[in-house]
C-alpha cells in the first residue's frame, strides 16, 4: 500500500502552491520506489516551481509550463515527457470535450500538471493509491493512456449507436424529419471522432516506434496492452468515419432528391398555368372589339373561364403525350 499524502477537497484536493496531490510509492522487492507530484497549472505558483526545478532539463521544463496543448510524447535527456488527452473529470455526463495534461517521468519520479481535472489522471491516482500500484512511473503513464482509450471506445460506441438511429431513418423512406439538422448531427459525430484521432495518433506513433523512441525502462509489460488499446480506438474511429461518410453521401442524395421533387412540382404547376395566364392576360387588354366583351356578351366571363380551363387541359394533354408527366 503506497504512502499517500493528499490535501483533499471535494474532488481530491488542492493543496498549497498548486499541488493537487503528492504520492510516494514504496519499493517492492527489487523494484525501487518512486514519487508522483500532480500540480494545478491554474495556480501560478505551480508554473514558477516547475520552472525552477533543476531536476528536469530546460526543454522538459518548457514543455511542462508551456501553453502548447498539441498531444505528443517526446524524450529529452532520457526523460520521457509530453502532452496527453483526457476527458474532463468535473464535467457532466455529456461533456466530451477533450482536456490535456502534461507529464515528465524518469525511473523514480513523475510530475504531472493540468488546467482542468482529467478523468485519466484521476484513474491513475486511484491505481497508485490502491493495493497494486504501478511498479514504476512508466506504468502510471501507460495506465492513464489505457484508461483514456477505454473511455474513448465507450464514447465511440455511443456515437456509433447514434449513427445507427440515423441510418435506420435513412433506410425508412417513409420517415420524416430528415433534413439539414441530420447532416449537422453526422458532422458533429465525425468532428468528435476526428478530435480523438488527432489526439491519439502521436501517442500511437511513439508506441509504434517504442524501441527507438522510448528508454529501455519503458519497455515493460504494460507497453503492448497500452499500444493495443490505442490502436483499437484508432480502428474504431476509422470504421466510424467510414460509416459517417457513407451516411452523409446517402443523406445528400436524399436531400437532393427531395429538392428535385419540389422543383419538379413547382415547374409542373408553373407550366400548367402558363396558358391560363396567357388567356387572362389577353382578355385583360383594354381594347375595342375584344371577344366576349361589351354589354351584349352576358356570358363573356363564363366563356373566358372555360377557355382558361381548356388551355390548362390542353397543356396537360400535351405534357402527357410528350411523357413529361
Amino acid at each position: 500500500m503506497p504512502d499517500t499524502n493528499v490535501a483533499s477537497d471535494s474532488t481530491l484536493g488542492i493543496a498549497a502552491a498548486g499541488v493537487v496531490w503528492s504520492i510516494d510509492v514504496p519499493a517492492s522487492g527489487d523494484t525501487p520506489g518512486w514519487t508522483w507530484s500532480h500540480l494545478d497549472l491554474v495556480n501560478g505558483q505551480s508554473r514558477v516551481d516547475v520552472g525552477a526545478d533543476e531536476y528536469w532539463p530546460p526543454a522538459v521544463r518548457r514543455l511542462l509550463t508551456g501553453q502548447d496543448e498539441t498531444p505528443r510524447v517526446v524524450v529529452h535527456d532520457n526523460v520521457v515527457c509530453g502532452v496527453l488527452p483526457s476527458y474532463p473529470r468535473d464535467g457532466g455526463a455529456d461533456d466530451y470535450e477533450l482536456v490535456y495534461w502534461r507529464f515528465a517521468a524518469t525511473a523514480d519520479r513523475v510530475t504531472t500538471l493540468r488546467r482542468h481535472p482529467a478523468r485519466s489522471v484521476a484513474a491513475g491516482y486511484h491505481a497508485s493509491t490502491g493495493s497494486s500500484p504501478p511498479r514504476e512511473p512508466s506504468g502510471l503513464i501507460f495506465a492513464c493512456i489505457a484508461d483514456f482509450s477505454r473511455a474513448a471506445r465507450v464514447r465511440l460506441t455511443t456515437l456509433s449507436d447514434e449513427l445507427d438511429a440515423i441510418e435506420d431513418k435513412l433506410l425508412d423512406h417513409n420517415a420524416s424529419g430528415i433534413n439539414a439538422t441530420t447532416a449537422g448531427l453526422i458532422g458533429q459525430i465525425r468532428r468528435e471522432a476526428i478530435v480523438v484521432k488527432r489526439a491519439l495518433t502521436p501517442v500511437s506513433r511513439t508506441l509504434d516506434e517504442s524501441e527507438e523512441e522510448l528508454p529501455a525502462l519503458w519497455h515493460g509489460p504494460e507497453l503492448d496492452p497500452t499500444h493495443s488499446a490505442v490502436m483499437g480506438v484508432l480502428d474504431d474511429i476509422a470504421a466510424l468515419n467510414e460509416r459517417a461518410r457513407s451516411l452523409q453521401d446517402e443523406l445528400s442524395s436524399r436531400l437532393a432528391d427531395e429538392t428535385n421533387r419540389r422543383l419538379y412540382i413547382v415547374s409542373l404547376v408553373t407550366t400548367l398555368v402558363i396558358p391560363a395566364t396567357f388567356v387572362t392576360g389577353f382578355f385583360g387588354m383594354n381594347t375595342g372589339g375584344l371577344l366576349w366583351s361589351g354589354e351584349d356578351a352576358h356570358y363573356g366571363t363564363v366563356y373566358a373561364g372555360i377557355t382558361c380551363v381548356a388551355a390548362v387541359l390542353l397543356m396537360l394533354a400535351v405534357m402527357k403525350h410528350k411523357r413529361l408527366l
